[in-house]
């Protein structure tokens, strides 16, 4: 089945309505636990200082989230049902929110939403490209673990604000 995944169709995010709006800004000042927060903003910032070129940023994070994979593999599973289950546990688990697997027949999307969002003290919350890369390392080396060798994930929702779901797309892409 992952064998034969493109990506053609495009799932959308709904509009909000204001109260939804203040209430997902409420959710990401207090998505990520305050003793991590400052830390992994500053941690984040010095990466993105001591790695100049983004597509090395991107490569690093990845490699940490193959890495996540790696000691946190997911049981067998024997259907999309099974795969989002598994990995809402573990999402769970160590509060980085939902995720939900889509096949839209000729495309597996991921949506993962929740995630924690670190940041400075009296700053706005700002997007973590920096997860979405490491999502993007953990969702394709689940889904290699699990027989779709080749098929990787990749964020796509780029110009989204903090606290709005990543959107995944899984198919076979050029590595960056």
């Amino acid at each position: 089945m992952f064998e034969k995944m493109l990506f053609n169709k495009r799932p959308t995010v709904p509009s909000l309505d204001e109260g939804s709006v203040r209430t997902l800004a409420h959710f990401v000042s207090h998505s990520c636990s305050p003793q991590w927060r400052t830390l992994l903003a500053v941690l984040t910032q010095d990466v993105a200082l001591l790695l100049d070129l983004p597509e090395a940023q991107t490569r690093f994070y990845r490699t940490v989230g193959t890495r996540l994979a790696d000691v946190t593999p997911l049981p067998p599973c024997t259907s999309l049902s099974e795969v989002q289950m598994a990995a809402s546990v573990l999402w769970r688990e160590i509060g980085w929110g939902w995720v939900e697997f889509t096949d839209a027949g000729n495309v597996l999307h991921i949506t993962h939403g929740a995630y924690p969002v670190p940041m400075l003290p009296d700053q706005p919350a700002e997007m973590p490209s920096w997860l979405a890369h490491v999502l993007e390392g953990t969702y394709s080396r689940w889904l290699q673990q699990l027989g779709g060798d080749g098929l990787v994930a990749r964020w796509r929702n780029l110009d989204a604000e903090a606290g709005t779901p990543f959107l995944f797309d899984v198919g076979r892409f050029e590595e960056v």
